[in-house]
């Protein structure tokens, strides 16, 4: 739902039952050409080893190691593939990660879903998430973990839910160290700074995706302000999850029917009456849509 002001072996052979039986093969008394070692076990000899022992051990032998099935790469320019980048860049860049890879452990997390411990964060991701590097303590090779609504110095207790490549997924649970410099009172972020990340975003675009060799690409200028820091966004598009009428339970009630945006990490959508950032011409018309739509 887009709210806009301006402009998101047939060859295998059956025997039959009736064929007859090859005749059984009788022992073999030793003689030159088995170097007169004794008699060789035929059908008629002395029973072997069970026959259930015989066959764990053929399965045994000669056993393959199963080869754990990897998701493919995201694909390119995908959220996925940019925050990847991020995360490879801060943990040292391709080289870092080449062992990794060689032993198969870029996908081994060394952090358990549930898992709440404390990180200091690095650095923002060209999506807004922070990302932060495991301690060596708990992890001898390279390993970040993602979480949202921290900033670059700021020390944050986190609870993992989820294990990707090279990365952990997590929620915020604590701030525990806040950096003052940086955080807003009224939102996250000056604006100011705003303007600074998204200039910084543009230079890892040109870096990771332009093809270019540095030398070619050209200097990125400041981010050009908008005069209004709220009320200024002419596009907002709300979300909401509706089963089909023939799948809709009868404890399901319309008038309680999330209309919003995502959760962060999450398929789920948060009811949102008001968009701060959208001109008023749009929070004029969301509440009838609103209603519409239940």
């Amino acid at each position: 739902m887009d709210l806009d002001s301006e402009d998101v072996g047939a060859s295998s052979r059956l025997r039959s039952s009736s064929a007859t039986p090859p005749p059984a093969k009788k022992a073999r008394l030793a003689d030159e050409d088995d170097g007169g070692q004794g008699p060789v076990a035929g059908p008629s000899s002395a029973p072997g080893p069970a026959k259930g022992a015989s066959n764990q051990a053929q399965k045994g032998k000669g056993k393959k190691k199963r080869k754990i099935r990897r998701p493919p790469p995201p694909e390119p320019g995908s959220s996925e593939d940019v925050i990847l980048r991020d995360v490879i860049e801060l943990l040292g860049g391709e080289e870092a990660i080449k062992n990794l890879e060689a032993e198969g452990k870029d996908w081994e997390s060394p952090l358990e879903k549930g898992r709440i411990l404390e990180v200091v964060v690095d650095e923002l991701s060209s999506n807004g998430e922070a990302i932060a590097r495991v301690p060596s303590t708990i992890s001898p090779n390279p390993w970040a973990i993602l979480v949202p609504f921290a900033l670059p110095g700021e020390t944050v207790r986190v609870r993992i839910y989820a294990n990707v490549r090279l990365h952990s997924l997590a929620d915020l649970v604590e701030v525990v160290k806040p950096n003052e410099e940086m955080r807003d009172d009224s939102r996250m972020l000056s604006y100011d700074t705003q303007l600074q990340l998204k200039q910084r975003i543009v230079e890892k675009a040109y870096k990771n995706f332009s093809g270019l060799p540095p030398s070619l690409v050209p200097p990125i200028l400041p981010t050009i302000a908008s005069p209004k820091t709220y009320g200024y966004r002419t596009k907002i598009t709300p979300h909401f999850d509706l089963p089909p009428v023939a799948k809709r339970k009868e404890s399901d009630d319309p008038a309680k029917l999330p209309i919003g945006f995502g959760e962060k990490g999450r398929r789920k959508v948060m009811d949102i009456e008001e968009c701060v950032i959208a001109t008023p011409v749009l929070n004029q018309a969301l509440p009838g849509i609103r209603e519409n739509v239940r």
